[in-house]
């Protein structure tokens, strides 16, 4: 198992979780050849904190801070591209918010052993922090039915028999991606600045013939952030509407693009209808904004968090 794997944390303003995150990659049982950390503009101190823990002083983490926010695309991109140009084998992406199992990258590389190579794309098995429940992954994507969501078919991992179980998309939380799959697909999409640009990235590797799968066996464990949501429709559901409208455009061609918009249009108005009292006109207003930026493609940064 002598592979080169470097690792890539994306951190913005959670020194605490960043700190743990990065003591379960130093303590794997195949250790890493580099853990990159990408600071999204962090201004609670991050940079210090880990510092004082003596953890920016080790050999394997090298540390970049981006002067902007650039969401977590941009993240992605900036330490996809440094692990990639330092010719590393593999890279393993993930966010500040997960503890890697000791032996997780060593389940992951016994995948591409059992399978000689196979597989480019090797996820790891999210589960819950607290409930211990896993993330479900999707096995089939439709471009086909507006009236459906882009993802349809999906696996739970805990209730494959195998070590491993073919899927299409995966998040850029644990995903062990091996630099052919760079080379050949380029880097992640920035424009989308959150939520979706995963889903991208997994399509492009797809249609490229780059086949993906969920390692049963390599645990990440994700934090459960309880996100007391105070408005019906926020920032985060801004980019997931505008996004959405994106990924079928790329990849739905006029009709999915055209018809699954409307049908999403019409099937978010009724369900914030159902909460009428409790909508705020801005929240309303930047749902409109929303579906106006996707259908013309207004891509980046254009709502803060």
């Amino acid at each position: 198992m002598s592979k080169s794997v470097a690792a890539v944390v994306v951190t913005y303003n959670r020194k605490n979780l960043l700190s743990q995150a990065l003591q379960s990659l130093l303590d794997q049982t195949v250790p890493l050849a580099k853990i990159i950390i990408v600071d999204n503009a962090s201004n609670d101190g991050t940079f210090e904190h880990i510092k004082q823990l003596g953890l920016i002083d080790h050999e394997a983490i090298e540390y970049f801070k981006l002067e902007t926010n650039t969401g977590g695309a941009g993240g992605f991109r900036f330490g996809l591209k440094q692990a990639y140009d330092l010719g590393h084998e593999w890279v393993w992406l993930m966010d500040d918010d997960v503890l890697a199992d000791q032996n997780c990258l060593e389940k992951l590389l016994e995948i591409t052993e059992i399978t000689q190579g196979k597989y480019k794309i090797i996820q790891a098995n999210r589960v819950d922090m607290d409930s211990n429940e896993p993330f479900k992954y999707t096995t089939q994507f439709n471009f086909k039915n507006p009236f459906k969501l882009e993802t349809v078919k999906e696996i739970n991992p805990n209730q494959i028999s195998a070590d491993y179980h073919p899927i299409v998309s995966f998040p850029f939380e644990g995903p062990m991606i091996h630099r052919e799959v760079i080379t050949n697909i380029g880097e992640v999409d920035d424009t989308y600045f959150i939520i979706c640009d995963d889903a991208d990235y997994a399509i492009r590797a797809n249609r490229k013939g780059f086949k993906a799968v969920v390692a049963r066996n390599a645990i990440l464990r994700r934090f459960s952030l309880h996100n007391n949501k105070k408005q019906i429709f926020d920032w985060k559901d801004y980019y997931m509407v505008r996004n959405r409208i994106e990924l079928d455009r790329r990849y739905g061609g006029n009709y999915i693009f055209v018809s699954r918009t409307f049908v999403q249009f019409m099937k978010l108005n009724i369900r914030l209808l159902k909460r009428i009292n409790r909508l705020r006109f801005r929240e309303y207003i930047l749902l409109l904004k929303a579906f106006k930026d996707g259908l013309t493609n207004i891509r980046g940064k254009t709502v803060s968090p």
